[in-house]
């Protein structure tokens, strides 16, 4: 998807495949190749895009409206260098965004941290400074989800204290000797990291606690400030209760809203923040509750007292999280609420069009007194909009399976097309057809998509893979036609296999009831949901062979593919488990405890779905895939499922990938990927293996 940066004037470019288009007027001007330039560009502040590469010291400025470059020394570089946030670290889990600096309104400070405090640095002269100087190893600040006070005299970030949180252990194993990093990991009902939010004076360094209440493992996340208010939001530990509160300078609160679930509240996976939208111009704010049964959306007053229903005129879900983002990008949410125009008194926002194609993603637009509902986009499929800053267009980057992708770019708030910009030319045959089948429930419908080979031949029989994730917090048939999901599924039907996606209960994007089928039991429904679509695709296609089924997951989706091995043996003839957990103990604690409450509280349910005490009813073949420096689903998970497989006397194929995390990159991804193919056609394809390896 090209890169979209707006300028003033409701001007925009769009960058891509090395190429940069500027927008003006409703009409694209000539491409200009920025293949050679550095970086990735941003808006400068005087109108031109700034191209730079830190580390090689160089820096171009691009006139988008002439074409004109101008390439700075490498003095001059290393002073708009200086000017950007830096990278501090990575992410606490892989795949989570990277930590960076967070700079002041002015631009003037970027905050940071040296050791466990709080740093400032000034963009000028690169001077450092200590903010904090009560932070330890125990209790570090953290820069990850600060902000500023917009006048920029104070700073909102938390606090963590890690007393009691257990640390895993990953060995670097490629070095003279070994060498151990501990890295917090808190299992299913273990002890959590305690979050404490504070108001910071940049002038003192003064911190003032703000009050959220002495429940303990609450997560807090900040939205931001209005003035001199900052605005937080916590959820509890079950992630079934969340709050947002009002924080004064002196870090006493006030709750102006609190929604409560007897099961998990949306997007329970992160912290919610998808819930609650505020609207700076008038400090109301809205909410995206399921409390109907289905995802809507209501408008508070700023003192969150009066409630009014946004959408309630429409009788399919509002978006939440991201339902296709790319396998090695941030897992981030998607806002149901894409943009509100407080001057019009508007409010735009994301959902499905038709409960036959349910998780297709449409504009709407409504006032925000509730009324005026209305529908601006027509097309079935994707529609990723982003609007310009006035709020008076919007570009709208339209794709669906087996359809070119187009940019368009429309009037608002009529939606009216005020022209096409690109269209991505003639479309690959994927081979892809959507098609429905009938959950394990017997009454349930549930959506998938099925790839065949590209030389199909109906005479023909075709061995069958089942690419499952099941996971819920999120769902897995690919939606875009550039979607990393839909490559890896090309590449298997292109060694002659037919692949199956489905979205079974207990995922998101649909009903509430729908996406509760998980609740407490986990592990249970999700590989009848896969064995009954498989069944039911293959009815109406003779050619898909039932006698080779192989199933491949990675992540949850490990988990699920080795659940297959095990409790359907009879259907799933070979394996690919990768980076998986084989005992839901093992997991980490904030990615299924909501789903199944702590295993203190449903011992039955974590009993159940554990697969170690199953694998002696492994007949197929299975291929294990791990890193051993994963701190997602730890090394140690895979240490276990292979203990209990040799005690079993089970065979098993593992691939190892040293010193490679949850997402493998690189050759390690290139090694991965080959090894995936090459254990289905030596299971599901051994001729094919065969003739094309020998006896390799």
């Amino acid at each position: 998807m090209e890169q979209v940066i707006w300028l003033p004037g409701d001007r925009v470019c769009l960058v891509g495949d090395g190429v940069l288009r500027l927008v003006e007027g409703g009409a694209a001007r000539p491409g200009i190749d920025v293949g050679g330039l550095p970086g990735s560009p941003v808006a400068g502040e005087d109108g031109r895009l700034e191209f730079l590469d830190a580390e090689a010291g160089r820096c171009a400025l691009l006139d988008p409206a002439t074409g004109r470059i101008e390439e700075l020394d490498r003095r001059a570089a290393g002073e708009r260098a200086r000017r950007r946030p830096r990278r501090i670290g990575s992410g606490s889990l892989a795949g989570d965004p990277e930590v960076a600096e967070v700079l002041d309104p002015g631009r003037r400070l970027a905050l940071g941290v040296n050791g466990p405090d709080l740093s400032l640095r000034d963009l000028t002269d690169d001077r450092v400074r200590p903010l904090t100087a009560t932070g330890d190893a125990e209790q570090p600040w953290q820069v990850e989800g600060a902000c500023w006070s917009p006048d920029g005299t104070r700073v909102a970030a938390l606090r963590t204290d890690l007393a009691g949180v257990r640390r895993a252990p990953v060995v670097h194993w490629l070095g003279p000797w070994e060498e151990i990093e501990w890295v917090p990991f808190t299992r299913s009902g273990g002890p959590l990291p305690q979050l404490h939010p504070y108001l910071v004076e940049v002038a003192t360094g003064e911190a003032r606690p703000v009050d959220v209440g002495t429940e303990p493992d609450r997560f807090v996340a900040f939205l931001g400030f209005r003035g001199a208010a900052l605005y937080l939001i916590t959820i509890n530990r079950a992630r079934n209760h969340l709050r947002l509160l009002s924080a004064r300078p002196d870090g006493t609160t006030t709750t102006l809203f609190e929604e409560r679930q007897e099961t998990f509240l949306p997007s329970a996976f992160g912290m919610a923040l998808d819930m609650v939208t505020l609207l700076p111009g008038s400090g109301r704010f809205v909410v995206r509750s399921e409390r109907s049964g289905l995802a809507r959306l209501y408008l508070y007053s700023a003192d969150g007292r009066t409630c009014t229903p946004l959408t309630d005129g429409l009788d399919l879900p509002v978006a939440g999280v991201d339902l296709d983002y790319p396998e090695q990008a941030p897992e981030t949410p998607e806002q149901g609420v894409v943009a509100v125009d407080e001057a019009r008194e508007l409010l735009y926002f994301k959902a499905a069009a038709d409960e036959r194609r349910p998780y297709d993603r449409h504009l709407y637009r409504v006032g925000l007194d509730g009324t005026g509902l209305c529908r601006l986009t027509g097309e079935d499929g994707q529609h990723d909009i982003a609007f310009s800053p006035s709020r008076c267009c919007y570009l709208d980057t339209h794709s669906a399976i087996g359809r070119a992708r187009t940019v368009s770019l429309h009037a608002a708030p009529s939606g009216e097309l005020i022209s096409t910009l690109a269209e991505s030319g003639t479309v690959a045959d994927t081979g892809a057809q959507r098609f429905t089948a009938v959950a394990a429930d017997g009454r349930t419908e549930i959506h998938g998509l099925l790839f065949l080979p590209p030389d199909l031949d109906e005479t023909r029989s075709y061995p069958v893979i089942d690419l499952i994730y099941g996971g819920p917090q999120e769902t897995r048939v690919p939606r875009r036609p550039d979607s990393a999901r839909v490559a890896t599924a090309l590449s298997l039907s292109a060694l002659g296999f037919a692949c199956v996606i489905v979205d079974g209960r207990g995922t998101p994007g649909r009903s509430k009831a729908f996406h509760d089928t998980v609740y407490g039991r986990f592990g249970q429904h999700e590989i009848p949901d896969h064995v009954a679509a498989v069944r039911q695709a293959a009815a109406t296609r003779p050619y898909l062979d039932l006698d080779r089924v192989g199933i491949f997951g990675h992540s949850w989706g490990g988990y699920m593919a080795l659940r297959g091995m095990v409790t359907a043996p009879e259907f799933y003839r070979a394996g690919v488990a990768a980076m998986p957990v084989a005992d839901l103990d093992d997991h980490l604690a904030m990615a299924i405890e909501p789903y199944m409450g702590s295993p203190r509280d449903n011992p039955d349910g974590y009993a159940a779905a554990s697969s170690l005490r199953l694998v002696d009813r492994l007949r197929g073949r299975l291929c294990v895939i791990a890193g051993t420096s994963d701190v997602n689903a730890t090394f140690s998970a895979t240490v276990k499922l292979i203990d209990a497989l040799v005690k079993a006397g089970k065979r098993y194929d593992l691939v190892l990938l040293p010193e490679v995390d949850h997402h493998p990159r690189g050759p390690a991804r290139d090694y991965y990927d080959a090894a995936v193919r090459r254990f289905f056609l030596e299971t599901l394809r051994p001729e094919e293996h065969e003739a094309c390896h020998g006896s390799d």
